[in-house]
């Protein structure tokens, strides 16, 4: 599941379709996650600087400027124990994707 629910966030927030996120589309994911986890309000909410760049950080293990999947998902692994992160995350992508994909 965690797999698909990744599938989901590259195809979604990869505007540039380079197969990984840059830190402006990485923000873009990690402020509309938010915005959902607090009740989806609002189509976004603003996250501090600091908080995207600490996350990116974390991120980009490779140090090559974008995301990939396979570092997206461990990120999200890494956070699991962060239960508000994560649950939130694949509860965006359940609500977004049919329910067969997560059989």
């Amino acid at each position: 599941m965690q797999a698909k629910a990744v599938k989901y966030l590259m195809k979604k927030y990869d505007k540039q379709g380079d197969a990984g996120l840059d830190r402006s589309e990485f923000k873009h994911m990690l402020e509309h996650i938010e915005a959902v986890r607090n009740g989806g309000g609002a189509k976004t909410v603003v996250l501090h600087d600091d908080d995207i760049d600490h996350f990116f950080t974390e991120a980009d293990r490779n140090n090559s400027g974008t995301v990939d999947s396979a570092e997206l998902l461990l990120l999200l692994r890494q956070y699991s124990v962060r239960r508000s992160l994560i649950s939130c995350v694949f509860g965006f992508v359940r609500r977004a994707l049919p329910v067969d994909d997560f059989a």
